[in-house]
């Protein structure tokens, strides 16, 4: 048995309150590690909070931090104090100002920094204050191989695959997800584990910003599709949940979708896309 405990933090930001926030965030990261957690992962933009018709692309860069800033600085502190991996989704500044990316920062338990991920796919507005990526990394972690996504890429069914190619046993994805799109949420997620026979585990955040209402429901999904833990929508929570991750590889010999994939037909994506979209 390969098993680990995730800690998925489901939390209320304040807009624009980068301080309460983190510390916050790391109350709650204890919380989890006294539970057991080993991995523990926030939400995307944790640290600003998200509300797009509040900030113009420059007051959110103003929020936004770097890779040497207070917030990841603490939060690599608090991974090594207690022997835990942190996942962080949140806004990082590039040096194009006000030009951010939506990040998903990776620290390992020994409070070192891995790649940071980038959000690939960008949500209607969005374009307007993030760079679009196409980088998808697999990290190689003492429990295993994990993937990561942010939000709206779990609508796309490649970022999944192409992870579970690279090797991925285990999808770790941070959301600001809404209320409107609520039937979507329970229908992908557990789509993206089964269609790749992979562990899937989600973590939103939770409450009221002026224009957008997010609903919680964090959900841990077997390599079968079925939702093993889940939170509420109308409280902050933390979900601890442990998984085995030798349990991919003994689905794999029931659900035989990796083997018998027909890789020759992916590159008339790209053809027909252009064809598409003209």
């Amino acid at each position: 048995m390969r098993e680990v405990t995730l800690g998925l933090i489901q939390l209320e930001p304040k807009l624009g309150d980068t301080a309460y926030n983190c510390q916050h965030s790391i109350e709650l990261i204890r919380k989890a590690a006294a539970k057991g957690a080993q991995i523990c992962v926030l939400p995307e933009t944790a640290i600003t909070g998200y509300d797009l018709t509040i900030y113009d692309q420059q007051a959110f860069y103003d929020m936004a931090e770097t890779l040497d800033g207070p917030t990841v600085t603490a939060l690599r502190a608090t991974a090594k104090e207690l022997g835990v991996y942190i996942v962080a989704g949140m806004a990082l500044r590039t040096p194009e100002a006000p030009v951010m990316e939506n990040a998903m920062v990776f620290i390992q338990d020994d409070g070192e920094l891995g790649e940071t991920y980038f959000k690939n796919h960008l949500f209607g507005p969005e374009q307007q204050y993030f760079i679009k990526h196409n980088r998808f990394p697999v990290y190689d972690t003492k429990y295993g191989k994990i993937g990561l996504m942010c939000c709206y890429d779990a609508n796309f069914p490649e970022p999944g695959r192409l992870l579970t190619l690279k090797g991925a046993e285990l999808i770790l994805h941070s959301a600001t997800w809404r209320r409107e799109d609520e039937d979507v949420w329970h229908l992908m997620l557990p789509c993206r584990a089964a269609e790749n026979v992979v562990f899937f585990a989600s973590t939103n955040t939770f409450g009221q910003a002026p224009s957008r209402y997010t609903f919680g429901r964090c959900k841990v999904i077997n390599p079968r599709g079925v939702v093993v833990a889940e939170t509420g929508m109308w409280e902050e929570e933390v979900l601890v949940a442990t998984i085995d991750l030798d349990q991919v590889a003994q689905w794999r010999k029931e659900m035989l979708y990796l083997d018998d994939l027909n890789p020759t037909v992916y590159g008339q994506l790209d053809e027909q896309y252009k064809q598409f979209s003209k």
